[in-house]
């Protein structure tokens, strides 16, 4: 006997049908709560995401997270490499039951898509985005905070490494703060606060790019700070560097102060530093646009290059002698400045020394003060305009000089040479030799080169010729040209070398001399048989002696 069916197969497959449309609001709900991606797989928490993916996987957010709490932090583990693309969306964390940073890092960490990263709704609890104990990138994005936190935004700790390459950061009391032991690269990206320095320095830092901005001001708040500080922690370790990439440049501005040296060293190569007034209280609250002073331990920074401008006061300082604490331990500072402009207001000086602990040395720059105290043996320094230009930037001020420009000499050590034309006043206190001219103190005369031309002449096939050029018969100087402007320092440039013969048939084809052949071979030159003879003559009588020996 043949079962009967129970249902037939049009029923099986009205249920089917029934069961897939009462699932599908389940999986459109699911899918919509998923908040990121790894792959094609799917998660409906970030933590999830970031767990379940392989070293070398991305990532991706799907939609913006919002109230994400302490329990919710990511950490990203030792030996795993995790890329994040933002994708252009939001993380913001709970008012309430947060407290940290989003993301802890021991790995090898990317952050990339142009997204943001806002803590500020956890007030004093969202100190920021990253956590950083391995490798952390950050190619771009937002970030957010409030000062209230009073700590960092992103902590770069003893062993890590960061790369800074693009962002805005804005609303942290500091964005970065870099251990003692790490390694921080910032070559970009925007940096604004109003609390304590933006940048802050221990370890290994190079600067090549970036606009920094703080509007913190003393009058106003306690926590103020200049824009960016090495050696907070007092190690003579802290090193920090500022040189412009081909690709960046380098803009800090501060109300307090631009940069500081608070311990360690700072090599300053290029970028542009100054102080601007506060909005409320005006620049007679502005400090420096360079501090150096051994407040934390002893304190040096070295000067290249750069642009530095103070609102109110010194541009420069170096040193602070204040015993209240305002000077820290008052260690030594010293400060080389080798290049560079220095520009303060009128009636303030370009650098200024503390008496007791400030030591600048200047042999190089250009300065909107007389900086003469500080300047170094070996010196020259003139004045041209309302600007003094020490050393090297003296000499390549006076190498650009034309006809009908005034130079004012106030220090020189040994004879100068100017283009014609220029008028030259002495106030060194002592009797100068320019172009080997003597020109006394506070004289002033216009300089002429005396130029004997010396004719070009041909080389011959035995002897060197010249190009033309001209010798001065004051100074003794070569120069190229009759202006005197372009002086030849390689004398040897201007010789034209020996052509030699060029024979053809016996007969040199420049100059027509005929060749001379070495016959003394083929004619038995009496001398050279002579020669030959005694040769022999002394090498059988050595041969014949050696041989009664060896008998």
């Amino acid at each position: 006997m043949k079962c009967k069916p129970i249902l037939s197969k049009c029923c099986i497959t009205v249920l089917l049908l029934v069961a897939f449309l009462f699932t599908m609001p389940l999986l459109a709900s699911a899918s919509e709560n998923n908040v990121a991606k790894v792959g094609s797989k799917e998660y409906t928490t970030l933590k999830d995401a970031f767990d379940n993916a392989l070293s070398g996987e991305t990532v991706t957010l799907l939609k913006n997270i919002e109230d994400l709490t302490t329990d919710g932090i990511v950490t990203i583990p030792e030996g795993k490499a995790i890329t994040l693309d933002m994708a252009g969306k939001t993380i913001t964390v709970d008012s309430k039951s947060f407290k940290g940073r989003v993301f802890i890092n021991k790995g090898t960490f990317l952050i990339t898509g142009n997204g943001t990263i806002d803590t500020s709704l956890a007030g004093a609890n969202g100190w920021g985005p990253v956590d950083n104990y391995g490798t952390l990138t950050i190619e771009n994005g937002t970030y957010k905070a409030v000062k209230d936190t009073e700590s960092v935004g992103i902590w770069n700790r003893e062993g890590g490494t960061a790369y800074f390459k693009g962002g805005v950061y804005e609303g942290f009391p500091t964005v970065i703060r870099a251990a003692l032991g790490a390694n921080t690269t910032i070559s970009g990206g925007t940096y604004l606060n109003d609390a304590f320095p933006a940048i802050e320095n221990d370890g290994e830092m190079l600067i090549t790019g970036g606009t920094f901005k703080n509007v913190s001001c003393s009058s106003c708040d306690s926590r103020w700070g200049y824009t960016i500080r090495n050696g907070v922690g007092g190690d003579e370790k802290s090193h920090l560097v500022f040189e412009e990439s081909s690709q960046g440049a380098i803009s800090v501005t501060g109300v307090q102060g631009a940069v500081a040296n608070s311990g360690g060293l700072m090599e300053i190569k290029s970028g542009s530093y100054k102080t601007v007034g506060c909005s409320v209280h005006g620049t007679k609250t502005a400090h420096y646009a360079l501090y150096v002073a051994g407040e934390n331990c002893d304190s040096k920074a070295i000067v290249t290059g750069g642009t530095f401008e103070s609102a109110s006061k010194t541009a420069v300082m170096i040193g602070n002698d204040n015993t209240n604490g305002d000077g820290g331990i008052n260690a030594d500072a010293t400060t080389e400045i080798k290049g560079g402009t220095f520009i303060a207001p009128k009636g303030q000086a370009a650098v200024t020394g503390a008496e007791k602990t400030g030591n600048p040395e200047i042999t190089g720059g250009a300065f909107s003060s007389d900086p003469g105290e500080f300047v170094k043996e070996n010196k020259i320094e003139i004045k041209q305009g309302n600007k003094y230009y020490v050393g090297a930037t003296a000499s390549k001020i006076i190498e650009n000089l034309k006809e009908g420009d005034e130079i004012i000499i106030i220090a020189a050590e040994g004879d100068l040479s100017v283009p014609e034309g220029v008028k030259v006043k002495n106030e060194t206190g002592n009797t100068i030799i320019v172009n080997g001219q003597e020109i006394e103190n506070g004289m002033d005369q216009t300089i002429e080169h005396i130029l004997v031309k010396v004719p070009a002449k041909e080389p011959t096939c035995t002897e060197n010729g010249n190009k033309e050029y001209y010798i001065c018969s004051v100074c003794g100087e070569w120069f190229a040209s009759p202006d005197g402007r372009e002086r030849i320092e390689d004398h040897d440039s201007v010789i034209l070398k020996a052509k030699g013969h060029r024979y053809e048939n016996g007969v040199c084809e420049i100059c027509g001399k005929k060749e001379v052949k070495d016959e003394s071979a083929e004619t038995g030159d009496p001398i050279m048989i002579g020669l030959v003879i005694g040769i022999m003559g002394v090498s059988g009588v050595g041969i014949a002696s050696l041989r009664r020996k060896s008998r």
